[in-house]
């Protein structure tokens, strides 16, 4: 992100939000995890990327994470927002957005 973004002054997006472990089944999968590991192994890193690198924007995942899609859950967009301190442009991977919010 800081290579791009601040080096060459375009905006950088950070992707995927949240949870994206495999790519072939990725429309209908749910990461399924507790709410430890949700922190521990998954947000800490964008913990870092969000903190370390101030990336302009986050792309969401296709896959759904504890049964929610990531784009359209209150849950991790506060999460993202505001335990996170993003405060950019997130936006979705293509057909990502199943629902309307």
């Amino acid at each position: 992100v800081n290579g791009v973004q601040h080096d060459q002054k375009v905006m950088a997006t950070a992707k995927h939000f949240l949870a994206n472990n495999i790519e072939n089944t990725r429309w209908w999968v749910s990461a399924e995890m507790d709410e430890q590991t949700l922190h521990d192994v998954y947000l800490r890193a964008w913990g870092l990327v969000v903190a370390e690198s101030s990336p302009e924007l986050v792309m969401t995942s296709y896959n759904r994470v504890q049964g929610k899609w990531a784009f359209t859950d209150p849950k991790f967009i506060n999460i993202l927002r505001n335990d996170l301190g993003f405060d950019g442009s997130i936006m979705t991977d293509w057909f990502a957005s199943w629902e309307a919010i």
